[in-house]
């Protein structure tokens, strides 16, 4: 059970949040908004990407959520694996102010960029084993819309996959390849990646 006002009072007293602490967070930003648009007592599907890895890879299945008001909580789980857990104390998820930014010094927010990929493409960046530990994060935290499945990161986060996508070009087929770094190359507003 994950009391999420514990959650952020901990995270608040951190001078800088660890990678998979900010990715916690935005799953439970996304677990607590769907489940709040939910009519409550009733199990909805959501577009929103299990985190979990089974036999070294991505789950990708949906996670369902449940929201009873008598006892107050979230209940969530994967369609495809055990990932699943319960959220308490979640309604002050909106009113958090630490900084999500890399740099405890700075006062300003990162720009966050949407990289669009099909199921193909994503699929194929999920089982690239050439890809950081945080590049990998990037990809499981990645959301399903009818636009298709967004993953959201900084400038930073698109170079260092595009560097991860680059270690992998024989891996993956080049008609794949090309598309997602064309996407990649656009994001970050260049032809060439320099990390």
């Amino acid at each position: 059970m994950t009391n999420v006002d514990e959650f952020i009072a901990e995270c608040k007293t951190m001078k800088s949040l660890p990678r998979d602490t900010i990715e916690v967070y935005w799953f439970l930003q996304k677990v607590i908004t769907e489940a709040c648009a939910a009519v409550p007592g009733i199990v909805t599907v959501t577009d929103i990407l299990c985190r979990e890895y089974v036999d070294g890879y991505p789950c990708n299945g949906m996670i369902s959520v449940l929201r009873t008001d008598v006892p107050a909580r979230i209940t969530w789980r994967c369609g495809s694996c055990s990932g699943k857990g319960v959220l308490v104390n979640w309604k002050h998820i909106d009113d958090v102010q630490f900084d999500c930014t890399a740099n405890p010094e700075s006062t300003e927010r990162p720009v966050i960029l949407r990289l669009i990929l099909s199921k193909y493409e994503f699929n194929a960046l999920s089982s690239l084993k050439e890809l950081d530990i945080d590049s990998q994060f990037l990809i499981r935290s990645a959301v399903m819309n009818g636009s298709g499945i967004i993953v959201y990161g900084s400038v930073h986060d698109m170079k260092m996959l595009c560097a991860g996508l680059q270690r992998g070009s024989g891996v993956i087929p080049e008609k794949l390849y090309s598309a997602i770094t064309h996407k990649l190359q656009i994001l970050i507003g260049g032809k060439t990646v320099e990390i």
